[in-house]
């Protein structure tokens, strides 16, 4: 992709906002489950989401390939959010541990799966911020 030219916006894309449609419920179902069995379902049904949508972002030719052929500048910015991935997923995983194990009950499962869903929340603000910087044909990502 030519500096200066836009991220195409076409069925990867809207593949894309589904599987974050997807994270959402699963996250407003973790929100309100009760029981540690359920949440253990949820949170394994989580992992494979969100590995599964990481993947896809992350394919070559993909959403961020893409956004990292926009210049050097958004390369840097790609990398960290990939990081940002792994921590996501491990804490996904972490989370998945305990709920397996019975060391945290349900209430901890809950609200350590909102602070998560929070962290997602502003990785996807800081993805849509970068397209949104790309799109505009921008040299430089938003700070």
């Amino acid at each position: 992709m030519a500096l200066g030219a836009t991220v195409r916006s076409d069925e990867p894309s809207v593949d894309l906002a589904a599987e974050h449609d997807q994270l959402r419920v699963l996250f407003r179902a973790l929100a309100s489950a009760k029981d540690t069995a359920v949440l253990a379902q949820l949170l394994e049904r989580l992992q494979a989401a969100l590995r599964d949508h990481f993947a896809h972002e992350e394919h070559p030719g993909g959403f961020y390939d893409s956004l990292g052929a926009c210049s050097a500048a958004f390369r840097t910015r790609v990398a960290a959010l990939v990081d940002d991935h792994y921590r996501l997923l491990s804490a996904a995983r972490s989370l998945g541990h305990l709920a397996q194990s019975g060391a945290a009950g349900p209430e901890d499962l809950r609200e350590r799966a909102g602070v998560l869903a929070e962290r997602l929340d502003a990785h996807e603000t800081a993805e849509r911020a970068l397209a949104e910087a790309a799109r505009g044909g921008a040299v430089h990502p938003p700070a």
